[in-house]
């Protein structure tokens, strides 16, 4: 009767291991709650709070801090210098790209003919579907509103296409398991 209660205990055990493995707590990619100093949708801090905290940490004068708070600002200032002007390299040199790429299309116009340069572009544009295809059906195609789908998860195995690894998945786990209640057997039995 003992050796029964263990298995049932064991198999119990065993069960309620693969049911929170199939339920994690936070699903993979997506983040907890964002910090105080990330740029996403929430602005900054201003350089004032930074101050105020740094003050209350390392126990600053009132010096100290006007002294820091005016260094955060001035970094602050730069940064955003920084972005301005990146941004409007990257404006730049979309333009840039552009006219490079109109240049370039009405030099192949001339030189292989319209009809046959509409025929390319269909040929680029069927390519470029293809890729997007492949891309998606591979899961590469990862937009915030879905995020990836955890590969550790039978879940997704079970919606694979290829029914023999989705069947070596579940015989591989299934054995798994028996190896482990005969582990225990052995343990209750010695």
């Amino acid at each position: 009767m003992k050796k029964y209660g263990m298995l049932v205990l064991g198999v119990a055990f065993m069960f309620s291991i693969a049911v929170s493995a199939q339920n994690p707590t936070q699903p993979q990619g997506e983040r907890g709650p964002r910090k105080e100093f990330h740029q996403g949708d929430k602005p900054m801090v201003s350089s004032e709070k930074r101050a105020e905290k740094m003050a209350q940490e390392l126990s600053l004068s009132a010096a100290e801090k006007a002294k820091v708070q005016a260094l955060f600002e001035k970094q602050d200032a730069k940064h955003k210098e920084q972005m301005e002007k990146a941004e409007k390299m990257k404006a730049e040199m979309k333009v840039k790209f552009d006219a490079e790429r109109k240049a370039n299309e009405e030099e192949m116009t001339k030189i292989i003919g319209p009809e046959k340069f509409k025929k390319l572009q269909d040929m680029r544009a069927e390519k470029m579907e293809k890729m997007k295809e492949h891309r998606e059906k591979r899961g590469g195609n990862h937009h915030p509103e879905t995020p990836p789908t955890p590969r550790f998860l039978l879940t997704n195995y079970f919606s694979t296409k290829n029914h023999l690894t989705r069947w070596f998945f579940v015989i591989n786990q299934i054995s798994f398991f028996l190896n482990l209640q005969i582990f225990f057997l052995n343990q209750v039995v010695c």
